[in-house]
């Protein structure tokens, strides 16, 4: 192997083929070319915050994903915070608990930790049936939830 190694001066065994080399250098350089040109995080909406914008990307996987995130989270706000509502309102727990389970996960995936927080501990009573708590709370969450709604849309949207 060693021998192998001292023969390939050209470094055409790691090289592979011309054509091989030349595929690798092109697609190296369209990687950089992307990157260039990626997304990035409006500074509006790095100032807000109420978002973890760091953690929110990460758990994205990149901005232009965590952005189509953020989207869709603000799109779904007005219809999910009347479900919540709807669900206390008749006191079904287990939809209601359902419901904070899911708003929990997608304001954690935005990096909305504080209604991620709260809908946890909102997904916990309803899990124990302390509807004291629920009915104490639930209106904390849904203004926090809300209260994203205007600054997201005004943001995200295309100007």
């Amino acid at each position: 192997m060693l021998e192998t190694i001292d023969e390939d001066k050209d470094y055409t065994m790691r090289e592979g083929t011309e054509s091989e080399a030349s595929l690798r250098e092109k697609s190296s350089e369209d990687a950089l070319s992307h990157m260039d040109k990626a997304t990035t995080i409006p500074d509006k909406l790095l100032n807000l915050n109420r978002l973890d914008c760091e953690l929110g990307v990460y758990l994205c996987g990149d901005v232009e994903d965590y952005l189509s995130a953020l989207s869709v989270f603000a799109d779904s706000i007005s219809s999910k915070s009347k479900k919540i509502e709807s669900a206390l309102m008749s006191e079904d727990i287990e939809i209601y608990t359902t419901l904070v389970h899911f708003l929990k996960s997608s304001a954690r995936t935005i990096g909305a930790t504080d209604i991620s927080d709260l809908a946890k501990k909102l997904e916990a009573a309803g899990k124990d049936k302390n509807l004291d708590f629920i009915k104490e709370n639930t209106k904390d969450l849904i203004s926090l939830y809300r209260s994203l709604e205007e600054p997201l849309r005004s943001i995200l949207s295309p100007q």
